[in-house]
């Protein structure tokens, strides 16, 4: 549960998405927001203004395929906001390598059991390659988790909205001279 009006939750959520993750909006209709990734150059630029340090919120979404956002009327100054994120792009990526890795475990068991007597060593290959496979389906539960606390911030932002400056923390990106000229300070206050 949201407090305001659809209008202006869903101004906040498109605002929020906008500012904080790497998407463009695909469709929206009264009610029901989509999204789809940015693509192209628009990505490049997002994602070097992050790095030299203009945002300092990570792109928790970036790996989902789509996102879509629900927001329901309740009562009079309340919503119901629902909000999730298409994962199956990413888990069938995860998916191909496994089978990839399986699969050409099995092909260097077939090519080793036509070159060499030795039944044993032709079988070498197969759990080598299987347990390289089951490695790389471990790599996807951390990307799904990254995605649901990324949908989850997002929520939060819409259940609370930011945090207020009286409350933030001292800003980190004050520069060597600042910082000095602070520090010298502190020193000579009694």
């Amino acid at each position: 549960m949201v407090r305001g009006t659809p209008e202006e939750v869903e101004e906040r959520l498109l605002r929020w998405i906008d500012d904080n993750e790497l998407f463009t909006i695909q469709r929206q209709q009264p009610g029901r927001i989509s999204w789809e990734p940015l693509r192209g150059m628009q990505v490049a630029f997002r994602k070097s203004a992050a790095v030299l340090g203009k945002t300092k919120r990570p792109f928790m979404l970036s790996r989902a395929g789509t996102l879509n956002a629900t927001i329901t009327a309740l009562e009079p100054g309340f919503c119901h906001v629902s909000f999730s994120a298409d994962l199956h792009p990413v888990r069938g990526a995860f998916l191909g390598g496994w089978a990839g890795l399986s699969g050409a475990g099995v092909l260097a068991s077939g090519i080793l059991a036509i070159m060499t007597p030795f039944l044993w060593i032709a079988l070498v290959p197969i759990p080598v390659f299987l347990g390289a496979g089951v490695g790389v389906l471990r790599q996807f539960s951390p990307v799904a988790e990254r995605v649901q606390l990324g949908l989850e911030r997002t929520l939060d932002h819409l259940e609370r909205g930011e945090v207020k400056p009286t409350h933030a923390m001292p800003s980190t990106t004050a520069s060597l001279v600042g910082t000095v000229i602070q520090e010298v300070r502190k020193a000579l206050k009694p």
